[in-house]
């Protein structure tokens, strides 16, 4: 859906040293010109970062065996690895049989099988608190949960991850001028909602790497994301490698959940997967399914900015993972009771960093309901981490904002 050039004036909130502005009075998916984006410390400087805490995984073997596999297992539908395939490498998930999320994968053509994948992924178990409906003793690993399913397949599944690094890549020359947004999105009744790649984005320039073993496939899952690369441990990059820091921050601005903090034991919908394009094919989970054509869609994971409100130094460091974000204050200023924001539900803060231009600030992303949202955007109430205490200490005020690629539900 393209970008509207007019101009929008929207309501002002002031927290902290930064500025916010809002819209109101539209759909769950009201797109917002955020102002997070103008606080990269490194603009529209190229970075190029080892990504943090990801496995690599082999999965091999003849077709038609080898997508039958997997077309049991993910939430997209797998075909023979492409060679010059519409997305090339590409985003999926593994669920649950309650059709919560197990692990957020990307998948990448083998540069040495024909028919197979190199399969990246978190490997870290979540512990216990932050699983919804899961428990950490009855989380497989993937190794584990594949080797489950194989039984007669010829399939073959091996960790190389000690042969390959996971590389994230953005704001490069490669990237200039490139608009990798979908053509379209599909909407269901639920609010959730799909993007629909037609036009093949052209692939020759990333062939240059493919001689050193380099696969190097785009990261649709936000417009801004650039690139994932998957390096064999005996090949140099020339560029200059920024930090882990970097990357959890290019994340939490753009909106995309990953890994075993943001996704593992969430619903695909509230994790985003479908705006991110891995939420295609729904493997049977009779939740999942149930939820996206007759439900409503409560939550989802939005970029929050986090500020101390006790605060005791001159450097804080960000709040952890897990923490309840429920409202600080009464929808005071709604019409009517009903339309006021439940104040029993509650957000949870997932991935969180600090603010590079402030040592008291940090940023996260949380799963926000989307009625807590609005009310924020509307003036209606604010919101807090919750704390069973009764002073501010350890308490973070939380500002959500709408990453701006969201696509609007236009009017019925």
């Amino acid at each position: 859906m393209p970008h509207s050039n007019q101009a929008e004036s929207f309501p002002t909130h002031h927290q902290g040293d930064v500025e916010f502005k809002y819209p109101y009075g539209q759909s769950a998916l009201q797109r917002d010109k955020t102002p997070l984006v103008r606080m990269i410390p490194w603009g529209e400087l190229m970075r190029q970062v080892a990504v943090p805490n990801r496995a690599v995984l082999s999965v091999a073997g003849p077709e038609p065996n080898l997508s039958t596999f997997l077309n049991g297992l993910l939430s997209t539908h797998v075909v023979s690895p492409p060679t010059s395939d519409l997305r090339k490498g590409f985003y999926s998930l593994f669920l649950s049989p309650q059709g919560r999320i197990f692990y957020d994968v990307f998948l990448h053509p083998h540069p040495h099988e024909s028919t197979g994948y190199l399969l990246e992924y978190d490997p870290r178990i979540p512990n216990a608190m932050s699983l919804e409906g899961e428990t950490a003793s009855s989380f497989p690993t993937l190794p584990k949960l594949l080797k489950r399913y194989i039984l007669r397949s010829k399939t073959r599944v091996a960790d190389v991850s000690d042969q390959y690094r996971v590389y994230a890549r953005w704001n490069d020359d490669f990237m200039a001028g490139t608009a990798l947004e979908p053509e379209e999105w599909r909407w269901s009744n639920s609010g959730s909602v799909e993007p629909v790649w037609r036009n093949p984005i052209i692939y020759e320039q990333l062939q240059e790497l493919a001689s050193k073993g380099i696969t190097r496939s785009w990261d649709l899952r936000a417009p801004r994301m650039g690139q994932r690369l998957l390096v064999p441990k005996d090949v140099s990059l020339r560029l200059p490698e920024a930090s882990e820091d970097d990357y959890t921050l290019h994340r939490i601005i753009n909106g995309v959940p990953e890994g075993a903090v943001d996704m593992a034991g969430g619903l695909p919908m509230e994790r985003n997967a479908d705006m991110m394009g891995g939420g295609q094919v729904l493997c049977g989970q009779e939740l999942t399914v149930r939820t996206y054509h007759t439900g409503l869609i409560r939550k989802r994971v939005v970029p929050v900015r986090l500020n101390p409100k006790a605060r005791d130094g001159p450097s804080i460091s960000p709040p952890p993972s897990g923490l309840g974000i429920v409202p600080a204050s009464p929808a005071s200023l709604s019409s009517s009771p009903s339309s006021r924001p439940r104040s029993r539900g509650k957000g949870t803060l997932l991935s969180t960093i600090r603010t590079p231009s402030s040592e008291q600030h940090s940023m996260g992303l949380a799963l926000i309901r989307l009625e807590h949202l609005e009310a924020v955007e509307k003036g209606q109430t604010t919101l807090k981490t919750q704390d069973s205490s009764n002073d501010d200490v350890g308490v973070w005020a939380v500002l959500p904002q709408r990453p701006d690629w969201w696509p609007v539900r236009e009017q019925q």
